[in-house]
């Protein structure tokens, strides 16, 4: 309709059009031949037969030259050893976690049932997609990877999110776990409704928080393990959080604030962790 819309805006109305018409047909789909040749690739990491996997992918300075020292990226950055709880989550309820990135990343622990892929032999940029593709679910920070496996319909935990408006570009089969921004002239916690319009939910650079005097507050292992076990729920038990009306309230806050703001109406998709929300419901 000769209208262009941001990245995460258009994603939403894609995503809602394809709600409305009751479509959910994956964007990609794994070749066969691609299928096998990942299967066989997947033999090297000696996995029992038919089991399932996450993906766990954690934003570090270290790719395209970034280091702690240049950096400014620190309100997405995250340290990989925060997710050790949820990681150990996974392994307890029977899956396994293939840690993502770069070769550059901090190195994991030795853990039974988590594989350091970003530091092994076997990394590939054809095991990057297939992994993506057929996990049972990803684990992603804000930054590229998370969007592989949403392209294959593969549902997403979108944790540590300090870009809101990255949240509309997610699905219902998606749940988000966002950073909360505390101001440093009061010090008092924005509002969700605030952390959500512009220019708190585009902010790209850590200079711009600095300008605003925001300090982002990371997720904590407690809250980044609580998700997880929401999330396993959701994907390997068909379990919803249906009709809670403190949900419904953050859906409608924030589908009303960007309203507000653009004059486009966004339809918010995905659950924002449930245990998230309680612990923070002075904030809607």
């Amino acid at each position: 309709n000769k209208t262009t819309l941001p990245l995460d805006e258009a994603a939403n109305y894609v995503e809602t059009n394809k709600e409305d018409q009751n479509e959910n047909k994956p964007l990609f789909k794994i070749k066969n031949n691609h299928k096998q040749e990942g299967l066989k690739q997947l033999e090297k990491f000696k996995l029992p037969k038919n089991a399932w996997y996450v993906t766990l992918c954690v934003r570090e300075p270290g790719y395209r030259g970034e280091t702690s020292k240049n950096t400014k990226e620190k309100f997405r950055n995250a340290d990989p050893l925060n997710y050790l709880s949820a990681i150990k989550s996974i392994i307890a309820a029977g899956g396994y976690v293939f840690r993502m990135g770069h070769p550059t990343d901090k190195k994991m622990p030795k853990m039974e049932g988590l594989i350091d892929y970003a530091n092994s032999d076997y990394k590939s940029e054809f095991m990057d997609i297939f992994l993506a593709a057929t996990c049972n679910f990803c684990i992603g920070n804000s930054s590229g990877y998370f969007r592989i496996p949403r392209f294959f319909s593969i549902p997403v935990l979108l944790a540590d999110g300090p870009v809101h408006a990255e949240y509309f570009s997610l699905r219902k089969e998606d749940l988000y776990l966002p950073r909360i921004f505390k101001s440093k002239d009061d010090n008092k916690f924005l509002k969700f409704e605030d952390m959500f319009s512009m220019p708190y939910s585009l902010l790209a650079n850590d200079d711009f928080y600095e300008e605003k005097k925001i300090e982002v507050i990371k997720n904590s292992p407690a809250d980044i393990n609580l998700a997880t076990l929401e999330m396993i729920d959701k994907v390997n038990n068909n379990n919803e959080i249906n009709n809670d009306k403190d949900q419904k309230l953050f859906k409608e806050t924030i589908e009303n604030c960007v309203f507000k703001q653009t004059q486009r109406q966004q339809k918010a998709l995905a659950d924002i962790s449930q245990s998230f929300l309680k612990k923070n419901l002075n904030l809607l």
